[in-house]
């Protein structure tokens, strides 16, 4: 995996690269995870990049236009429907055997997810735009379609913003509604906290393996919504590093210690494919912007689903995540559904 994309990188060098890095590139890691048909890394470079500005004028390799207002077509955006009960029964089940190996050595986490699946079609082209509408500055919206798979979503978590020598990663972990507030801060409870603060731990101790990396103080991000636990991480990766490396240093893997991962393959039922991998872009100007695959929705044939997960810590149970996924479940926004 790595000599393919460092080979990847080193030809499209100064070019424009988009795509994905799907969840399925740990399986080097972890040989039993499942893969499923779609790609599992999927990069490519685009003959022409389109750049468009709030003032709606815009440039390409051809050179700079403006494009006309209005013609927009009119979107209504609304939750996908609601978690079927034996989905949410068969993950309180997949929570409570993470338990199981939770509870084994202190400090341990799993991240573990399922599908909530419906039949009928999804406009996912406005599904991305809709996504447009976030303003709190670290989402990333995205639409794919190949070999006849189609996915959009927003992703609240911009992993890699910046350059090689040095980018902003913005973690989230923990999340819960709008609940009560105490000082303009949600009323978070322990397990949400330590929750948050043993993620942070393991990127820290992810990251230092090729750069040198330093948190700043916890945040919370507000979204329609939901509030997530959000800290900024500084990481300067080590001279001479490439984007091939970085990239699948900072992929996430959803279990810490990452051993966690065999206990994934174990535990789900469907491959994850691109879906808790990365997506996003390198700019010719080195530039890179990669976030999180996170609240997206996939069709295929006539059936949609949106794979939703929770992470399990020695405070959990399978209730309070089970509700978890129902929340987030709802809080994506999908336009066109039928």
């Amino acid at each position: 995996m790595l000599v393919g994309l460092r080979s990847f990188f080193e030809a499209a060098d100064g070019r424009w690269v988009m795509g994905y890095i799907g969840f399925g590139a740990h399986h080097s890691r972890c040989n039993t995870l499942a893969v499923g048909s779609d790609p599992e890394v999927m990069l490519f470079t685009p003959e022409s990049a389109l750049m468009i500005k709030d003032d709606g004028s815009a440039t390409s390799a051809s050179g700079s236009l403006h494009l006309p207002r209005g013609g927009r077509r009119a979107t209504t955006a609304g939750s996908p429907p609601p978690i079927a009960d034996e989905t949410v029964d068969r993950f309180r089940d997949m929570v409570a055997d993470a338990l199981g190996w939770v509870g084994q050595v202190p400090g341990r986490r799993l991240t573990v997810a399922t599908r909530h699946g419906w039949s009928g079609s999804v406009d996912l082209i406005s599904t991305m735009a809709a996504g447009q509408a976030d303003s709190h500055g670290v989402s990333r919206s995205f639409y794919c379609h190949h070999g006849g798979l189609e996915f959009a979503g927003t992703s609240p978590e911009l992993l890699v913003d910046g350059s090689l020598k040095r980018f902003t990663c913005h973690k989230l972990s923990g999340t819960s509604g709008h609940g009560p507030a105490s000082r303009g801060r949600p009323d978070w409870d322990l397990r949400l906290v330590e929750e948050h603060r043993s993620s942070i731990d393991s990127l820290l101790s992810a990251y230092s393996q090729f750069a040198a990396v330093s948190a700043g103080p916890p945040e919370f991000l507000r979204l329609e919504e939901l509030v997530h636990g959000m800290t900024r991480l500084a990481v300067q990766p080590k001279l001479g590093s490439d984007q091939a490396s970085v990239l699948l240093g900072v992929l996430p893997t959803g279990a810490s210690p990452t051993e966690g991962l065999s206990e994934i393959a174990r535990l789900e039922e469907f491959p994850r494919g691109p879906y808790y991998g990365l997506v996003g872009c390198v700019a010719p100007s080195g530039r890179l912007q990669w976030s999180q695959l996170l609240r997206t929705v996939f069709q295929r044939d006539g059936r949609a689903w949106l794979p939703v997960g929770a992470a399990v810590t020695a405070r959990s149970s399978p209730d309070l995540e089970a509700a978890e996924i129902a929340l987030k479940a709802r809080s994506v926004r999908v336009t066109g559904l039928s």
